[in-house]
């Protein structure tokens, strides 16, 4: 079984844009939401150092007053219930197990070393979803 089909990426022909190939079309839906936006400036997986880890958000983002770096994962949303009476809100959860843990180091250290906001994104029903940010922490590198 081809890798691809192993973890559902879509066709190379889905996933292009401008004449780019991203890893995912939610990458790609992400690129085309932001280059319609105000970016000056739009750079596709800048390569970082979060203390000794690399790490490369998939795209930094430069608008007239201020940047940030963008992440977009698979993720899924737990439903609503209700406990003791209360409605409990459904939180989004990442879609497997390596990820999660990854995304949770990723977090801690972007909160310490990260140079600007870090803000993850994901797509629920063919529409962009922002599920938070993370900002950034004091220490320069």
């Amino acid at each position: 079984m081809k890798l691809q089909q192993a973890i559902r990426v879509a066709a190379r022909e889905a996933r292009t844009f401008a004449g780019r190939v991203y890893r995912s079309q939610a990458e790609m839906r992400m690129a085309r939401w932001l280059e319609a936006g105000d970016a000056l400036e739009i750079h596709y997986e800048p390569k970082l150092m979060l203390g000794d880890e690399p790490y490369r958000p998939d795209f930094f983002v430069v608008k007239p007053d201020y940047s940030f770096y963008v992440e977009v994962k698979a993720m899924r949303r737990t439903p609503v219930r209700f406990s003791r009476g209360k409605r409990v809100e459904p939180k989004w959860k990442y879609v497997n197990a390596a990820q999660r843990e990854r995304m949770r180091r990723i977090t801690r250290l972007w909160a310490k070393y990260g140079p600007a906001p870090l803000q993850i994104w994901t797509v629920a029903r063919e529409t962009l979803v922002h599920v938070k940010t993370i900002e950034g922490g004091t220490i320069s590198q």
